[in-house]
């Protein structure tokens, strides 16, 4: 137990050392909300993804490859600590510049108060842990997914640590599907291996702990783009959806997907085109190359974030073209993709997806006008499913606010909304050229792609909502002031 505890908070000091130096200066003071869940969720993604390469190094997941892990840890979160403090370039150290006091105008949606709004949302949180606890208490281990494929995968990888590369080649210990990504497997895998017990309680903590993370970042990033009731409210409407906790207790890969999704999409809101956003725009790529190393899915993501930043391009005072911003996501982005590659390449089987595609067979589901019935059906069915009785509210709530002047204008909203409208696409294009079973396919999978958009498509509408004025928008203003009477 104490080496996990010790593994655990390695890997979020790792965590929390990258986000703080992937941030600008003027944004390291941004609120608890926003970096506790970026570090954990990234910490955790980033140990897996090099407990992969040490095991490859090492040969086996042992004790051994454990200490070579934490040592890692260590010693990259300390580097980027100092690097943080200490930056030196050319032999010459700069500190960081100490932020002067902005005054920042807090600006609240009507009259609602955001204490009433916090204790909603803490109310919320209180029934989705409860549905979540009693889902949990009657499926230990998950669902089918989780004990056919995720958790059964982590069981093979501790069974025969030398020869842990059966696990991801065999379609026995794969569930058959040996082509899905290892960040969850892995995770799950140490876990076990550091408390010496496969107890279902770690993986039931690491689904809640992405359930909860993706709740407070969504309402962490729209607090801070826009007004902190706003971001209350974004953070009810996830919190109050019952699929939600549903899926997160079922301990699937959809919820940890989304939470990677939602963090490159969140990096990305917070990049403006008043300052250079080099490493943010890392950030971001290293958020969607984890959601890549989650789940097929994100190779999708990450192919649509890097076609939203090349299509939207950032000039401003500082300039930042929109090849120089995508070179920073790709900086971010690469290194975590040829692990998945390699994986993919080395390892794992062919995708049952791609496998039973061709010219003629794709050709031939693309015409027939039953798929296009099928896919219309689950279009009208399953989206009132998730959104029900909170789709109405939002809708209220967009009726009265409105939505912000010309907000295509502002880069950061368009390239969210290319992003994903292209992840849209690729979904509903997938489905209609599956080469499985359509309804079956449908009815198992559509709502949970549903479901990965949705905490970003949250924080879309939210931050492209009306309001009054915004607190960054009022502290960018009362800086402007400064200077003009300076």
């Amino acid at each position: 137990m104490i080496l996990l505890l010790v593994h655990a908070v390695t890997a979020a000091a790792l965590g929390w050392a990258v986000v703080d130096w992937c941030l600008h200066e003027s944004d390291r003071r941004l609120p608890l909300s926003i970096r506790l869940p970026l570090a954990i969720g990234i910490g955790f993604g980033l140990a897996s993804f090099i407990l992969f390469g040490i095991a490859l190094l090492v040969g086996s997941i042992s004790r051994l490859a454990l200490w070579c892990e934490l040592g890692f840890l260590l010693g990259a979160a300390t580097l980027l600590f100092i690097s943080r403090s200490h930056s030196v370039f050319g032999g010459v150290v700069h500190k960081p510049r100490v932020r002067q006091d902005v005054t920042t105008f807090r600006l609240r949606l009507s009259s609602v108060r955001p204490r009433w709004l916090l204790a909603m949302l803490c109310l919320t949180l209180l029934f989705g842990i409860i549905t979540f606890t009693a889902a949990t208490k009657s499926r230990p281990h998950g669902r089918w997914d989780a004990w056919l494929i995720w958790n059964r995968r982590a069981r093979f990888l501790l069974d025969d640590e030398e020869r842990w590369q059966t696990a991801l080649t065999s379609p026995v210990a794969a569930g058959g599907h040996p082509d899905y990504p290892l960040l969850l497997p892995l995770t799950v895998a140490r876990g076990w291996r550091l408390l010496g017990d496969r107890s279902p309680l770690f993986s039931q903590s690491v689904a809640a702990a992405y359930a909860l993370s993706t709740v407070l970042l969504l309402g962490g990033v729209i607090g801070s783009l826009r007004d902190t009731p706003l971001g209350l409210i974004a953070a009810i409407a996830l919190a109050s959806t019952a699929f939600w906790w549903q899926q997160a207790s079922w301990q699937y890969a959809d919820v940890p997907l989304a939470f990677y999704c939602l963090a490159g999409v969140g990096c990305l809101a917070m990049i403006d085109r008043r300052h250079s956003h080099g490493r943010k725009f890392m950030l971001a790529g290293a958020c969607f190359g984890l959601a890549a190393w989650t789940k097929n899915e994100g190779l999708l993501w990450a192919l649509a974030a890097v076609v939203a930043t090349l299509c939207v391009n950032r000039q401003g005072k500082l300039g930042g073209s929109r090849w120089r911003d995508t070179a920073w996501l790709l900086a971010g982005l690469t290194p975590i993709l040829f692990a998945v590659l390699a994986y993919k390449l080395c390892f794992a089987a062919a995708n049952d997806l791609i496998a039973g595609q061709s010219l003629s067979a794709t050709t031939a589901r693309l015409l027939d006008p039953m798929r296009y019935r099928a896919w219309l059906s689950a279009l009208i069915t399953y989206p009132p499913q998730l959104f029900g009785a909170l789709g109405m509210l939002l809708m209220a709530i967009f009726a009265t606010q409105g939505l912000r002047r010309r907000p295509w204008r502002q880069q950061a909203l368009a390239r969210i909304a290319i992003l994903l409208v292209v992840v849209l696409l690729g979904y509903q294009f997938v489905f209609l050229t599956t080469p499985q079973d359509l309804p079956w396919h449908l009815a198992t999978a559509y709502l949970r792609t549903l479901l990965h958009l949705w905490p970003s498509v949250l924080l879309l509408c939210f931050t492209s909502l009306s309001t009054v004025g915004s607190s960054t928008e009022c502290r960018i203003r009362a800086m402007a002031e400064r200077e003009t009477l300076r």
